[in-house]
């Protein structure tokens, strides 16, 4: 059995002006992030969670924080090595970084695609999810 994950950190490529713009201009850069194509309903113009991504993180069980690059804690972004968008999980006192840009984009958006490619990593990595 492996370390057990406490937390999943999100981390977008925006920093914390995004929440200034008006939904239009924020909608216009939430469809240029793979990561956001996963966890917003863009297909709907809609800058709104998925409920399949609502669904999911209830269904992961453990805290699952999101954070502009430029909120997002020093450790965060070692692991990242401040690349973003990005997934890491904290486990043992330490980030681990589970999905990079290039892993979230082979997601297409997908939420079920995401669940078996975090579960896959993070397994790989001797982490329980």
């Amino acid at each position: 059995m492996g370390k057990r994950i406490e937390k999943l950190v999100l981390v977008t490529p925006f920093d914390s002006g995004i929440a200034g713009l008006s939904d239009a201009e924020q909608l216009v850069l939430l469809k240029g992030c793979v990561l956001c194509q996963i966890t917003r309903d863009l297909d709907n113009e809609s800058t709104k969670s998925k409920t399949d991504w609502r669904a999911c993180k209830a269904e992961l069980g453990v805290q699952v924080a999101v954070y502009t690059v430029d909120r997002a804690d020093a450790r965060v972004l070692e692991a990242i090595d401040r690349q973003a968008p990005a997934v890491c999980a904290l486990a043992g006192g330490e980030y681990h970084l589970l999905l990079d840009e290039v892993a979230l984009a082979r997601c297409k958006g997908s939420v079920a695609d995401f669940r078996g490619r975090l579960g896959f990593r993070a397994s790989s990595l001797g982490l329980d999810l």
